[in-house]
């Protein structure tokens, strides 16, 4: 007990199980299960549908030596089978029809939405 306190009362300390510790481990995990962006799975689609290349390098690393990759996802798979099976999913449909459905923001639009229009647009509106 620390003087002025309380009868009865502890000092409080982030220990096991504190809610502080949590959120911190929390965020950690966030930034670790971060997949690409809708605009940068677009680019790369769109980039493999001009090549016609769809095979990945073989990279020991990866699940399935990097064989089985969706790029909608952004995931790798150990075998076909588990490949077959995500294309079935609710999330892999719905990430697919976003990316063929939506064209990318632009850097234009993104700042004509902020109202930091360019200047010629401006005077072009008032002529």
């Amino acid at each position: 007990r620390t003087a002025g306190m309380a009868p009865g009362k502890t000092k409080k300390r982030h220990g096991y199980g504190s809610k502080k510790k949590k959120l911190k481990y929390k965020a950690g995990l966030d930034l670790k299960k971060r997949t690409k962006d809708v605009d940068q799975i677009h680019a790369s689609v769109t980039d493999t549908m001009i090549t016609g290349n769809t095979e990945q390098p073989i990279n020991y690393d990866l699940p399935g030596a990097g064989q089985h990759y969706c790029m909608y996802c952004d995931r790798y798979f150990v075998n076909l089978n588990t490949k077959k099976e995500h294309m079935k999913t609710k999330f892999h449909r719905r990430r697919k029809h976003v990316v063929d459905t939506e064209a990318p923001y632009t850097h234009e639009e993104a700042q004509a939405a902020a109202g930091m229009a360019p200047a010629d647009s401006a005077k072009n509106k008032t002529q």
